[in-house]
Parts: structure tokens; C-alpha cells; sequence
């Protein structure tokens, strides 16, 4: 029963970055940013002239390997799955998806991005399977420094916005909106998803 439960999370977890690689074509072709962690790679593949996909797995694994020999209890199936995978999704869904013709539909292209971004953090923090590299490293500097989780997440998440801005990386609306909204959406969400206790 035990085992059955843990690869259901997997699936769950594997489903959420699934959308987040849907997400983050939603939000690039809508042409409106993206969040900061997508600016980044964005900022990476323009500079180094690769894909999106292949810079995120990159950059995904040289964190993923940072963070096991700084501290290798953060690394989980989770942090796995999210390394690996993520940028398979993401030029997945930008060959299928194309740039909208008009004003409109990138306005819809940018509210489903975020609403499924929302929904793919909430499901992969809800799978209870590791975190992201990114997260862990918001862990062990909260550790290190002695300060609180959410100011180092937010350190964490500007200095690849910035990094990615002098890169190159396209920023706009959405990357606003991400990093004032995301947080609380995803509580209400996690909130409600732990009600009705699917795992």
C-alpha cells in the first residue's frame, strides 16, 4: 500500500513538471516574460546559442550536483524528475504551440501560463517527493544564514532574474505577476488539495 501511494506521488510529480514545461511555452509565446527561473534559461540559451530545453536540463543538473555535495539529503526522486525532464516538456510544447496572430490570444496564452505555472507548483511541492534544485538551494541558505525560507527563495529567484536579464533573457508582465501572486495562489491551492487528500 505504502509503495503504491509512493508511485502515485511520483506520477503526481511527474505530471506537475509536465506542466510546467506547458506553462513555460504558454508564457514564451505569449511574448509577455516569463517567470524568473525560465528568464534565466532563456538569458543561458541565448547566450550560449542552445536550445531552451537543453539549457534548462544543464543548468537543472549542474544544481542538482551542487546541491548533493553541499548537502545530499535535499536530493530526492523529486529533484531528479524535475532535472531531467523539464526541458524535454518545455521544447515539447513550444514545437506544438506557435506564436498567436493577435493581441488577444496572447493575452490567453499568458493567463493559462500562469494559472497552470500555479498549478504545477502546487502539485509538485503536494507530491511530497523532493524539491527542485533551485528550492534546495533556498533551503541550504536559509540554513547557512539563519533566515527565513521565503527571503532566501526570493533572493534565490532574483538573482536568476537578474542573471537571466544580462543574459538576455526576456522579461515582462508575467514575471511580475509570478512573483507577487504565485506564492499565495499556491497556498490556497496546497490548501485545498490537502483537503480532498488524494495522495
Amino acid at each position: 500500500m505504502i509503495e503504491k501511494k509512493f508511485i502515485k506521488r511520483i506520477f503526481i510529480c511527474l505530471f506537475s513538471v509536465f506542466l510546467f514545461g506547458l506553462s513555460s511555452a504558454f508564457c514564451i509565446r505569449s511574448g509577455f516574460g516569463t517567470n524568473s527561473i525560465v528568464t534565466f534559461f532563456r538569458g543561458i540559451s541565448k547566450t550560449f546559442n542552445f536550445d531552451i530545453g537543453i539549457s534548462a536540463n544543464v543548468i537543472n543538473l549542474i544544481l542538482t550536483i551542487a546541491v548533493f555535495f553541499i548537502d545530499k539529503k535535499y536530493i530526492n526522486i523529486g529533484t531528479i524528475i524535475y532535472s531531467f525532464t523539464m526541458g524535454f516538456f518545455i521544447n515539447l510544447f513550444l514545437s506544438i504551440l506557435s506564436i498567436p496572430e493577435n493581441l488577444i490570444l496572447r493575452i490567453l496564452f499568458a493567463i493559462f501560463g500562469v494559472i497552470i505555472y500555479v498549478i504545477a507548483v502546487a502539485l509538485f511541492v503536494w507530491s511530497n517527493v523532493g524539491v527542485n534544485p533551485w528550492i534546495a538551494f533556498a533551503l541550504i541558505f536559509s540554513k547557512k544564514f539563519g533566515k527565513p525560507f521565503g527571503k532566501m527563495k526570493l533572493c534565490v529567484d532574483l538573482f536568476a532574474l537578474i542573471c537571466g536579464i544580462c543574459l538576455g533573457g526576456k522579461f515582462g508582465p508575467i514575471t511580475v505577476i509570478t512573483a507577487l501572486l504565485c506564492g499565495f495562489c499556491v497556498d490556497k491551492l496546497l490548501y485545498f488539495l490537502n483537503k480532498i487528500n488524494l495522495r
